[in-house]
């Protein structure tokens, strides 16, 4: 398992994301062309986070195959 610190925005409007989520939330990410992993999300300085707004989180990365040097 691999842990990443970062800042994030949750973008909202059209097409976009209408609802917040908590820690805990397991989105898909795909790095390049048929790269997907899942991950899981820790805010680490609210309870949820809203469309619009920006997050410092942990990513915690089960499957490090896509994650290239990170360590």
């Amino acid at each position: 398992m691999k842990i990443i610190k970062a800042k994030i925005k949750l973008y909202k409007g059209k097409n976009k994301r209408k609802t917040p989520f908590i820690t805990g939330y397991r989105p898909l990410f795909q790095f390049l062309e048929g790269m997907k992993t899942s991950g899981q999300i820790r805010l680490l300085d609210q309870e949820f986070l809203l469309p619009g707004n920006e997050a410092v989180v942990e990513i915690y990365f089960l499957n490090t195959k896509y994650l290239g040097g990170i360590s």
